[in-house]
């Protein structure tokens, strides 16, 4: 998983990245950190965003807190996580994606799998398959499923307003993927 640090979403603006100006490079080029490199390697990922960001070192960035307190969350399974440690980063999520889900989003992300150093089988970035990740694309994940047996559907009543709300999604999911088929810059690169 790649989080954002500061930056416009939309497209990097190469033209842009060799601005003098710190503050310029950073909106136009964004970049970002993978979550398994910064539980694993916290202080050396924190030094890179650091150095881009152009601040001191302090050793609060080791700390994970909001506001000034200390952060953590409660999984569904009752256990309390903070920090930085292997409970986040080695679970796989198997109530949430299954292995065809798995494969569908390596066909649809190939490229932004390999421009952020997932391992990936090289036959997944066969051109042709990523056509063929479009098209399965069509059929819903494991999570989708499973929203809609809890949602509650009385605005849309009908199995028309369903399909409707539902190829929304699709149609900007496929909006955000097309140019990315047609081999641009990933979105947001690592950060060097």
């Amino acid at each position: 998983m790649v989080f954002p640090l500061v930056g416009d979403l939309h497209r990097p603006r190469p033209e842009r990245c060799a601005a003098p100006a710190r503050i310029g490079r950073r909106i136009h080029c964004p970049r970002g950190v993978r979550l398994e490199d910064l539980h694993r390697q916290p202080q050396a990922t924190l030094e890179k965003v650091r150095a881009w960001l152009g601040i001191e070192w302090h050793d609060a960035l080791l700390h994970s807190t909001f506001d000034g307190q200390p952060w953590h969350y409660r999984t569904t399974g009752r256990q309390t996580v903070k920090g930085f440690q292997q409970t986040t980063i080695t679970r796989k999520h198997t109530g949430v994606f299954t292995p065809f889900d798995r494969i569908r989003l390596k066909l649809l992300f190939a490229d932004q799998f390999q421009a952020w150093d997932y391992p990936l089988p090289g036959v997944l970035t066969w051109r042709p398959l990523a056509y063929l990740g479009a098209i399965l694309w069509l059929l819903p994940l494991r999570m989708e499923s499973s929203i809609w047996r809890v949602q509650s559907w009385r605005g849309l009543r009908t199995l028309g307003g369903i399909l409707s709300s539902y190829s929304v999604v699709r149609l900007k999911t496929f909006a955000r993927w097309w140019p990315d088929l047609r081999r641009r810059p990933p979105l947001i690169r690592l950060l060097d």
